[in-house]
């Protein structure tokens, strides 16, 4: 393929010019790839899971709150309680 910034020959595999580094582009190649009704599944797959991973972390985490609140106010109630503090 021939430069068209220094019309250097460039070998057919090459994406970019040797000599001046300009990028080079084939009009009659097409740069994506078909993907069969298997590799899209697959790929729907792992989006569904990476979604799933992360509802399932954000679930453990609010999960986690909660419970070290409730926690947290136990302990509180008993040291008030234990040290003889009016709360009210």
């Amino acid at each position: 393929m021939k430069c068209p910034r220094c019309k250097t020959v460039n070998d057919n595999t090459r994406t970019i010019c040797t000599k001046c580094g300009f990028y080079l582009y084939r009009n009659d190649s097409d740069p994506r790839t078909r993907l069969s009704k298997e590799q899209i599944a697959e790929m729907d797959r792992r989006v569904i899971w990476n979604r799933i991973k992360t509802v399932l972390k954000w679930t453990w985490r609010v999960i986690v709150f909660i419970v070290m609140i409730y926690w947290i106010i136990v302990i509180f109630m008993w040291a008030s309680d234990y040290l003889g503090v009016s709360l009210g």
